[in-house]
């Protein structure tokens, strides 16, 4: 039997171990610059393509993955560990998992287009310019490195290890649709990046979903993998084409790839969107969550069960925790502030 104080407890664990990271990539921030520099010159036109290599790796590398090692080394992360492996072989037909795959796809990219019509029409009512980082890689090989290893490779591994394979999973004892949208508002506040803030959201919250119904990490980073993978194509096609002195007879080839790669987030999106309302129609005990403890260690006995919090409080007992409090507001502030162009 669960009590307040543990949510609290949990909250605080995971919430210190994103101020960890926080913490951890602004110090090794003050190392991109030499450690770069022991590789190319200041002046050199591949400085900032290198410094972005270097970036990403130190970020996941010491940041997530010295949080990572915190947590397994407390009571929490050690019972997580002794459980279940994350790349166990999902515990749903592989069917259910490719159609909730494809609806993730059509949840993620759907948001994708209506927050970016959100914030172009908050641009035009107030007139502020917003700014969001750059992917779009650099017409070079070590640009395009870059973005393949953290992209790719790095972001799907590290971060579905980070959120859904520790912070969601030490969690889903308390409430599984509770902690599944917890984990995936911090997922998407974590990018501190507004253009990525509502789809990251959405995206982390059907990957949570999906993770819970499972009780593997394979699927979600299928997901992860795969949307990663089209935003690496698309920065490295676009960085190949000038398009401030783009020449149609010139370049056609080079936009091919670009019309090929919006045919196929289009052909995601509907296929996502029928399966979704078959779904609907067909099979809505898809979305129940059984009752049943994630953890052996937490057994679901008759005391439990008749004791049982509500979603809703077990939601707002979590963000009463004073370190996920703090790191909240770090989060949102970080997102607002470099929306405004303080890092650009």
């Amino acid at each position: 039997m669960y009590t307040k104080k543990d949510i609290i407890k949990a909250s605080n664990l995971n919430s210190s171990m994103l101020l960890f990271f926080l913490g951890a990539v602004t110090l090794a921030s003050l190392a991109f610059d030499p450690v770069t520099r022991l590789f190319t010159e200041k002046d050199s036109q591949y400085y900032n393509s290198v410094y972005n290599l270097v970036a990403y790796t130190l970020q996941y590398f010491i940041g997530m993955g010295g949080a990572l090692i915190i947590f397994y080394c407390t009571k929490t992360g050690k019972e997580v560990k002794n459980e279940r492996p994350l790349l166990a072989k999902p515990q749903m037909p592989a069917s259910w998992i490719f159609r909730h795959i494809m609806i993730c796809f059509f949840i993620t990219y759907s948001t994708v287009y209506i927050s970016n019509f959100i914030f172009v029409i908050l641009e035009q009512i107030t007139g502020i310019k917003l700014y969001a980082p750059d992917f779009t890689a650099e017409d070079n090989i070590i640009s395009k490195l870059a973005n393949v290893l953290g992209l790719m490779f790095l972001a799907p591994v590290f971060e579905e290890t980070f959120f859904r394979g520790s912070m969601l999973r030490s969690n889903l004892r308390f409430g599984k649709w509770s902690m599944i949208v917890t984990a995936g508002i911090f997922f998407g506040l974590w990018h501190m990046n507004y253009a990525q803030t509502l789809y990251t959201m959405a995206m982390g919250i059907y990957a949570g979903f999906i993770y819970a119904k499972t009780k593997s990490l394979i699927p979600t980073l299928i997901i992860h993998f795969v949307f990663n993978t089209i935003g690496t194509i698309q920065s490295i096609v676009v960085g190949n084409v000038d398009l401030d002195n783009l020449n149609l007879s010139e370049d056609i080839m080079k936009l091919i790839p670009i019309e090929l790669l919006g045919f196929l987030i289009i052909a995601l999106i509907l296929t996502g969107l029928i399966l979704f309302i078959l779904e609907l129609v067909n099979h809505r005990d898809s979305y129940k969550l059984d009752d049943e403890p994630f953890q052996s260690g937490y057994e679901n006995d008759t005391l439990q069960t008749e004791n049982k919090m509500s979603e809703g409080k077990v939601l707002a007992i979590y963000f009463s925790a004073p370190v996920t409090i703090i790191a909240t507001i770090i989060l949102l502030a970080s997102t607002i502030v470099f929306a405004f162009g303080v890092d650009a």
